[in-house]
C-alpha cells in the first residue's frame, strides 16, 4: 500500500493517476492470468500482460508497468533479477513500433472568434464558452489550470490596457511556487462590439476584460484591479461551478460539427487519421497562433511553462508548413544597407516634390504666403444618449498621454465599451458634430473653435 504522511492535507498529485493505472493492470491481468493473483508479479505474467496492452491498443503500457512494480514493492515482495529482466523487456516492448502519437486536433482562433460574430454556436452548460476557448488557448493554460483559475487571480489594468494572469499550481510546479504573466493589448480597439470581435477577440486582454464584465460582474475602474474575490472560478458553468475537461471538450467537437475550424495553413493527408478535438486542444491552438504571429518559440515555451522540449510536439510543423519568401531571414548587414537605399530614396523624392512647389510658387503673379488647412482633430464622446465635442491637443508618444485641451485622457479611460469617435473636420463644423466642450476645449468659443 502506498504510504503517505498523516500530517498532509491531500494524497500526493498522481496518486489518483497511479489507482487507476492499477485497476487498469488488474483487468487485463484477469484476461490472461485470471487464476493467479496479482502480487507479487511474476515473470511470465508481466510479458503476457503487456503483450496483451499491445494488442488492445494502450501507447502507454510502460506507465502501467511502472505503477505494478511500485505496488510490488508496496508490498514487500523481493524483486528478483528474473522480474528485472522481465520488466526491462517489457518497457522495450512498451515503446517499440508506437507509430505517431494521437494528439489532440488545433484549431483556429479566427473560426472560433468568428462563430461569436454570427452568433452561431452550440448551447453549453459553460458560461461564456467561446471566451473560455479563446482565453485559454491565448494564454496556453492547460485544463487543470484554467479549471483552478479564480477571480482573484486575474488582473485588469484599464488604463495600461493590460491582464495579469496568476497561476497558483501546475503539473511541473507540483511545489506551487506559481507563475505569473502579463499580456498588454495587442489590436489597439477602443470597443468591443460584436461586429469587430475578429479583432479584439484576439487578443487577450480585451477578450478577458469582455469575459469579466459579461460573467463575473467587473466594473472597470482606472489602475489595476482583481476581477473578483477569491474562492470563486473565473471559468464557470452555468450553475456557478468549476469547469471540467469534459465540458470543454463537449462544446468544442459540437463547434467543429457545425463549422470547420482546422487552420487553413494546417497540412493534412486524405490516407491520415484525423485528430480529434479535446480539452488539451486549446493548448495546441494557442502556441501555434503565436507562432504564426511571430512570437519567438522560446517565448512561446515560457509562457507555456514547458521545461523540455516538449514544445516541438505542440508546434508539429510549424513553422515549416507554409515555406515561401517570408520564410527568409535578412542579415542585420544587409537589413541596414535595404533600410539606408530606402532611407536615400524617399530623402531624394522630397526633396524632388519640394523643389518642384518651390518653382509653382515663385512663377505665381502674387506671392500670398501658402495657405495652411485649418482642420482640427475633434474627439466625440457619448455619455447618456448626449454627444460631446472636444479638442485634441496631445495624440503623440503613449497612449496612456492622448488628451483632449480640457485635460481629457480619452486613451486611459475604463469604459473601453462604450467608444470613442475622432474626426477630423473645419472648426465651423465642429458644432454639428456634438455640443462643444466649455471647461477648456472650446471655452468663450460658442459656435466655433479657434483657428
Amino acid at each position: 500500500m502506498d504510504e503517505w504522511f498523516v500530517n498532509e492535507p491531500a494524497p500526493p498529485p498522481d496518486f489518483k493517476q497511479r489507482e487507476s493505472r492499477w485497476r487498469t493492470w488488474k483487468r487485463v491481468h484477469n484476461t490472461v492470468a485470471e487464476v493467479q493473483p496479482y502480487l507479487p508479479l511474476l515473470p511470465w505474467i508481466l510479458a503476457m500482460v503487456v503483450a496483451a496492452m499491445r494488442s488492445m491498443g494502450y501507447r502507454s503500457t510502460q506507465n502501467y508497468l511502472s505503477t505494478a512494480k511500485r505496488k510490488h514493492l508496496s508490498a514487500n515482495f523481493g524483486w528478483t533479477p528474473s522480474l528485472e529482466q522481465s520488466f526491462r523487456d517489457g518497457m522495450r516492448a512498451a515503446r517499440r513500433c508506437l507509430g505517431p502519437p494521437a494528439r489532440a486536433a488545433a484549431f483556429s482562433l479566427a473560426s472560433v472568434a468568428l462563430a461569436f460574430v454570427f452568433g452561431r454556436y452550440p448551447p453549453s452548460n459553460m458560461e461564456a464558452p467561446i471566451h473560455v476557448l479563446l482565453v485559454t488557448a491565448l494564454t496556453m493554460m492547460r485544463g487543470i489550470e484554467a479549471a483552478a483559475l479564480e477571480e482573484d487571480d486575474v488582473v485588469l489594468d484599464c488604463q495600461a490596457m493590460a491582464v495579469s494572469f496568476r497561476i497558483n499550481a501546475s503539473k511541473t510546479d507540483i511545489q506551487e511556487r506559481g507563475f505569473k504573466f502579463r499580456w498588454r493589448c495587442t489590436c489597439g480597439s477602443m470597443t468591443m462590439e460584436r461586429a469587430n470581435a475578429l479583432t479584439w477577440m484576439l487578443c487577450p486582454f480585451h477578450v478577458t476584460l469582455d469575459a469579466a464584465i459579461r460573467h463575473c460582474g467587473y466594473r472597470p475602474t482606472l489602475g489595476p484591479t482583481q476581477v473578483g474575490s477569491q474562492h470563486k472560478p473565473f471559468f464557470k458553468t452555468k450553475r456557478n461551478s468549476k469547469l471540467s475537461s469534459t465540458s470543454v471538450t463537449r462544446f468544442l467537437r459540437a463547434l467543429a460539427a457545425m463549422q470547420n475550424l482546422a487552420p487553413p495553413e494546417m497540412v493534412g493527408y486524405p490516407d491520415e487519421p484525423k485528430p480529434k478535438y479535446s480539452g488539451h486542444s486549446c493548448r495546441r491552438s494557442g502556441a501555434q497562433h503565436w507562432l504564426r504571429q511571430g512570437l519567438p518559440a522560446d517565448v512561446v515555451r515560457r509562457l507555456a511553462r514547458w521545461r523540455s522540449e516538449a514544445i516541438e510536439a505542440y508546434i508539429e510543423q510549424m513553422p515549416i508548413e507554409n515555406l515561401g519568401v517570408g520564410s527568409f531571414k535578412i542579415s542585420n548587414t544587409a537589413l541596414a544597407v535595404t533600410i539606408e537605399e530606402i532611407s536615400r530614396e524617399v530623402s531624394g523624392a522630397i526633396k524632388r516634390k519640394m523643389e518642384e512647389l518651390g518653382s509653382q510658387t515663385s512663377g505665381r503673379a502674387d506671392s500670398r504666403p501658402a495657405q495652411h488647412s485649418t482642420k482640427v482633430r475633434v474627439l466625440i464622446t457619448q455619455f447618456r444618449g448626449e454627444r460631446k465635442a472636444h479638442l485634441v491637443q496631445v495624440e503623440e508618444g503613449p497612449m496612456e498621454g492622448f488628451k483632449t485641451k480640457c485635460n481629457y485622457k480619452f486613451m486611459s479611460q475604463a469604459r473601453l465599451s462604450q467608444g470613442h469617435e475622432i474626426l477630423t473636420c473645419e472648426p465651423q463644423d465642429v458644432a454639428l458634430h456634438g455640443r462643444l466642450c466649455q471647461r477648456g476645449c472650446f471655452r468663450h468659443f460658442a459656435a466655433a473653435p479657434p483657428l
